[in-house]
């Protein structure tokens, strides 16, 4: 992960991760961030996606935003996520990973977000029983700032995301997503009403 273009970061654990600290650290980049790819609603390629099953949640937001980014913006976007600060200073991702287009961030939900609707991803609870455990494991003092913490991390590329959060369902929800954006370009037949979402694909 680089620094370039962005404000001044810091570097977290093993210096994988850079962190550029609250929502407030990440930087515009200069995509359009309106609700439109190009000549795609991207709120309606993503609502049919969810109809074939696509679920960016339960662990698997990391493959959710790569395929997003690669195939609704066109790898146009960044890759960022947002973490507990306590737990990410000891190299563990607890939050949310989503792809920033201009100051708007997508994740499989399939609207434009704020920094602070994503930044709530990390703010964790103080009263749960395995955030207390872990804590306890990484000698963390899990108080009130400890569990509402967060960083922003940018990441440099999918592989890097990949690595972190998997990549077993990618492949089927790129194939979800294309089919989803034939469809909206009148390329494919609509048929999304007639199929069952299914179980979710997707941790935060």
């Amino acid at each position: 992960m680089t620094a370039a273009s962005r404000p001044p970061l810091s570097v977290a654990g093993d210096g994988a991760i850079m962190v550029a600290t609250g929502s407030a650290g990440m930087d515009a980049m200069a995509v359009p961030a309106g609700g439109t790819a190009g000549d795609l609603d991207v709120a309606a390629v993503l609502e049919r996606a969810r109809a074939m099953g696509f679920d960016g949640f339960g662990g698997r937001c990391g493959e959710a935003a790569v395929a997003i980014n690669r195939v609704v913006f066109g790898g146009a976007g960044v890759l960022v996520g947002a973490f507990n600060a306590a737990f990410l200073e000891h190299d563990r991702l607890v939050g949310h990973v989503c792809v920033r287009v201009g100051d708007a961030h997508w994740d499989s939900d399939g609207w434009p977000k704020a920094p602070d609707e994503i930044e709530s991803w990390g703010m964790l609870d103080t009263g749960d029983t395995d955030y207390i455990e872990t804590a306890g494991e990484l000698g963390i003092e899990w108080d009130d700032e400890a569990a509402g913490g967060v960083d922003f991390v940018g990441f440099d590329d999918e592989d890097e995301v990949l690595e972190r959060f998997g990549r077993e369902n990618l492949d089927g929800m790129v194939a979800k997503l294309e089919r989803a954006v034939a469809m909206v370009r009148g390329e494919a037949a609509d048929d999304t009403d007639e199929q069952d979402a299914g179980p979710g694909l997707g941790m935060r």
